[in-house]
């Protein structure tokens, strides 16, 4: 198996790219509060992630535990950088 190290950095860039989105809709929502954060981040995480995955889940046929995995983790992360961003002035 080849290092993965090179790909780090396109994945650390590609997180910066959802934060900044995410920062975007957050003030576009006039979010300022925990609740509104979590809502803002629950809000993308159906639009998007849930969307795309769905996707995997149905063609790729991935296991659902395994969809489930995937869409908490993006679930967690969303509200968790939501309430930062939301809070954070």
């Amino acid at each position: 198996m080849k290092a993965t190290t090179p790909w780090m950095v396109v994945g650390f860039i590609g997180h910066q790219v959802i934060a900044l989105a995410l920062a975007v809709i957050v003030s576009l929502a006039g979010a300022t509060t925990v609740l509104g954060g979590i809502a803002v981040g629950v809000l993308v995480w159906i639009g998007f992630v849930v969307t795309l995955e769905v996707g995997e889940l149905i063609w790729e046929k991935i296991p659902f535990r395994l969809f489930l995995i995937r869409v908490g983790g993006h679930l967690v992360a969303l509200s968790v950088a939501g309430v930062i961003l939301a809070v954070w002035r």
